[in-house]
């Protein structure tokens, strides 16, 4: 759901003028598994890692599901770039559930850039006078190279172990540290999106002031975040599944271009000419479609009630992740189709329809995009209580 509809568009057309510039450093951030500084320069320079950040703070002030075209449309030239900008502005966007002092002391610098760990296997808080002591290994901190801070999230420990919230989860915390106090290990070496940086990061007990810690769980309205009533981790996927939906158009528009260039093999007829990949890109570009559709309805009809003040139902968080996960599903099987249709083009590896191949099936892995959602969503809809938070 789009409220501001005069940002949006403005920051699009942003990203449309950056374009030649993105598709340029691609390589450069494939073989060096990080994001080209020439990339976060720009982001910086157009004001596209505050897009999150309140209005009262310096910042655009919009929410996840306003964010979801601007990745889409970055996402159409790279998806690494689009990651780092969807993760970069949902790790800052959590400063909204903080007092505005420790909003403030984060976003001093105008460059102020976050990167995000969320494990709670991995991460643990000891609450101790005026704060938390910070310890343990996230993994998948994207965008950490370029950060001034890191957002941590894990669970809240005390010696006789976890601390259980009033719903029977264990109770969780989140928390902002300067990056120049943690260990960033060099762990990023994959073949999807493989240009995002989400190396592991190494947390050496370290103490975190009360004022930069918060529940990431409590839903409730904010002083910054006007849609508060909707749980954190039930927002978690929107942006990350326009990253699947624009990655998968940019394949479909490569496609279009190699179809109306390469020729069959042993004979001089285009390959657009051929039953097959017309089908293809037929169906791709309706589930594409399809996946588009789904998120944004869904989410329009809960957010709406969200902003005028009505808390959503555990059902209405199921259909919000059910949207998520049905489009992340929808992608992959749009890019598989392209992917198909291209044949021994995608080989290479400078081939745009592979490299979009294997983002996103990374994408579809995030824990927010996983098919597992599915049964917690159907257990929901049978009247059964979710096996975790949904």
């Amino acid at each position: 759901m789009v409220t501001n509809m005069t940002s949006v568009a403005r920051y699009t057309e942003c990203v449309d003028g950056m374009a030649p510039l993105i598709r340029d450093h691609i390589q450069w951030s494939q073989r060096e598994r990080r994001l080209a500084p020439a990339v976060v320069d720009a982001f910086h320079d157009a004001g596209l890692f505050r897009l999150m950040i309140p209005g009262e703070l310096g910042g655009e002030g919009l929410h996840e599901y306003e964010l979801f075209p601007i990745v889409e449309a970055v996402a159409r030239i790279d998806a690494s770039a689009a990651w780092n900008l969807a993760i970069g502005n949902g790790s800052l966007g959590m400063i909204r559930g903080l007092e505005a002092a420790a909003a403030a002391e984060i976003l001093s610098s105008p460059r102020v850039l976050a990167a995000g760990t969320g494990s709670p296997a991995g991460i643990r808080f000891r609450e101790v006078e005026g704060g938390f002591v910070l310890s343990g290994r996230g993994q998948f901190a994207s965008g950490c190279s370029q950060a001034n801070w890191m957002m941590a999230a894990g669970m809240l420990l005390t010696e006789s172990g976890p601390v259980i919230a009033p719903n029977g989860a264990p109770s969780l915390r989140m928390a902002f540290v300067p990056v120049e106090q943690v260990e960033i290990l060099d762990t990023w070496d994959v073949t999807g999106l493989r240009g995002t940086g989400s190396h592991d990061v190494l947390y050496h007990d370290i103490f975190v002031p009360a004022a930069r810690v918060s529940d990431p769980l409590a839903p409730k309205p904010r002083r910054f975040d006007p849609i508060g009533a909707v749980p954190i981790l039930s927002r978690l996927g929107s942006h990350l599944t326009a990253v699947a939906i624009g990655s998968t158009w940019h394949a479909i528009e490569e496609l279009k271009t190699l179809a109306g260039a390469k020729t069959n093999f042993g004979t001089a007829s285009l390959i657009r000419d051929r039953a097959d990949v017309q089908i293809a890109i037929g169906r791709a570009s309706g589930l594409i479609e399809a996946a588009r559709a789904t998120l944004i309805s869904v989410s329009t009809e809960i957010l709406t009630r969200a902003l005028a003040g009505t808390p959503p139902e555990l059902a209405d968080l199921a259909r919000l992740r059910l949207s998520y996960v049905t489009a992340s599903t929808l992608c992959v099987d749009a890019i598989d189709l392209i992917h198909a249709a291209a044949g021994t083009s995608t080989l290479a590896a400078e081939s745009v329809i592979g490299l979009c191949w294997r983002d996103v099936h990374a994408v579809s892995q995030h824990v927010s995009q996983q098919s597992k959602h599915y049964e917690n969503v159907g257990r929901i809809m049978l009247g059964l209580p979710p096996q975790g938070p949904v």
